[in-house]
């Protein structure tokens, strides 16, 4: 009876040495001889695989036709040494594994290219199934970071400032006068009839009390103190006594000295005036203006 490899058995990179004190008989020696001949026939299977007429070297090479002359660039540029060693590395179990991945994904490979490239000449665009008639993009937004071309010197918040703006913008532009229309405006004389002018203004509402007479004012303890209480400027007039000092406020807290000790003195509505004296008040006199 013959010894048959088993081409899906296990491979082995080792056999039991015989020793001398081995028995002489089949069953010593078959057991060795049947994993050489296993690996052999695991080894002839991927062979085939690799180089047949039905293994995945003719397959390569048709799908390597699609475009043949990159193909060949890269193959040229193979480190055959270095793969030869990657190769003789390679866990043969795994390999086998890998080479039966490879071949279905090589069926599929195959199917898509008969069908996609029946003639053999390159997948045109006419070609393509199933490509959409337009490429209308979906509605989006974008960040104002992503826009390159957007102007240096206008950013997100000064974009802010025309919201609210009705109408285009340009619209809302050319309503506004031009810069000839504002010159000819501001050339004019009288630009605002409806307005008075300074001098008018004046005239009209100066407040003025030339009807009431003067009077006098009683002048009490030293140092005393008069604020004009009404709405009319006033005039008053020191004279007389033996007065020492004469101060002006506008606040009541801070007082000015006048560097006089007789004359006549302006108050606005709200000033003050204070007089200090030594034993005889002076005649003071208030004139409305």
């Amino acid at each position: 009876m013959d010894l048959i490899g088993n081409e899906n058995g296990t491979f082995t990179d080792r056999v039991r040495a015989l020793e001398t004190t081995d028995p002489a008989h089949p069953d010593t020696w078959n057991p060795q001889f049947q994993d050489l001949i296993t690996n052999d026939a695991i080894l002839y299977r991927m062979v085939q695989e690799l180089g047949g007429t039905g293994g995945l070297a003719p397959r390569v090479a048709a799908l390597e036709a699609l475009n043949i002359g990159a193909r060949l660039d890269a193959l040229e540029a193979v480190n055959a040494d270095a793969r030869l060693s990657a190769l003789e590395a390679v866990d043969l179990d795994a390999l086998n594994a890998a080479v039966g991945s490879l071949s279905d994904r090589m069926d599929t490979l195959e199917s898509w290219a008969a069908t996609a490239d029946p003639a053999g000449d390159g997948i045109g665009w006419d070609d393509v199934q199933n490509k959409p008639t337009t490429f209308a993009p979906d509605a989006h937004t974008h960040p104002l970071a992503e826009i390159s071309d957007w102007p240096a010197g206008v950013d997100a918040t000064e974009l802010g400032y025309l919201d609210g703006v009705t109408g285009p913008i340009q619209t809302q532009l050319d309503g506004k006068a031009d810069q000839a229309a504002l010159d000819a405006h501001v050339a004019d004389a009288d630009p605002h009839p409806q307005y008075l002018t300074q001098a008018e203004g004046d005239a009209r509402y100066t407040l003025t009390d030339t009807a009431t007479a003067p009077s006098a004012l009683t002048v009490g303890a030293s140092p005393f103190e008069y604020q004009n209480p009404g709405t009319n400027p006033v005039a008053v007039i020191v004279q007389g006594g033996d007065p020492s000092l004469l101060e002006f406020s506008r606040d009541g807290t801070t007082y000015y000295d006048l560097g006089v000790t007789a004359g006549m003195v302006y108050l606005a509505p709200g000033d003050r005036l204070r007089i200090t004296y030594a034993t005889t008040a002076p005649n003071t006199t208030v004139v409305p203006l």
